[in-house]
């Protein structure tokens, strides 16, 4: 049985079959293919382009990866803007556009709304289980409500209703909060919003 030859790439060390495919083309080698596989090639080339531009802008790596994650927030902003002003001088048609595309997609929506509720409705199931058997802790309630209840804590009271379902807490019928059933209850205690 013939054994098929392989070539040794003399950066990473990994044999691969003597074919284009692993190799670039070299006419003046004697196999006709380059002693660097593919990929390390690449990356050496793709290293060597770094170093010319980190060069050229007189940044260090860090610099330069904080550079792009900047550049790339400013794009997201400047995005943002950009689809705003187009609304604003469009809104006729943009509004005209959303209502022909729910009319035409009417029962595909409704179905991934109720898909969405069913979803949620689970969720919030698993979480409350025995809800005849939760006995309400009036205190502790409120002890969490107050500490959720700070500056830091963006997001009001659909916020604070969240991290107190993720938390395991129920409302006095042992339902889940929700934002309007967390303000009645802070209103009740006299727990006022500090922002």
């Amino acid at each position: 049985m013939r054994t098929i030859s392989t070539k040794h790439c003399n950066t990473c060390k990994v044999s691969y079959p003597p074919t284009t495919q692993y190799f670039h083309k070299h006419k003046q080698q004697k196999d006709g293919l380059f002693g660097i596989c593919k990929s390390c090639r690449n990356s050496k080339k793709r290293n060597k382009r770094l170093v010319g531009k980190l060069d050229e802008l007189g940044m260090t790596m860090g610099e330069y990866k904080a550079h792009i994650e900047q550049t790339k927030a400013l794009s997201e902003i400047s995005k943002k803007n950009r689809s705003k002003q187009y609304y604003i001088a469009n809104r006729e048609s943009c509004l005209q556009a959303t209502k022909d595309h729910y009319q035409a997609n009417r029962a595909k929506i409704k179905a991934q709304k109720q898909q969405w509720y069913q979803k949620k409705k689970t969720e919030m199931t698993s979480v409350f289980v025995d809800r005849k058997r939760y006995e309400f802790d009036h205190v502790a309630t409120w002890e969490t409500i107050e500490k959720l209840n700070t500056k830091d804590h963006k997001g009001g009271w659909s916020a604070i209703a969240h991290s107190l379902n993720q938390s395991g807490f129920r409302d006095q019928n042992g339902k889940p909060w929700f934002q309007h059933t967390v303000c009645k209850f802070a209103n009740k205690c006299y727990i006022f919003r500090k922002w």
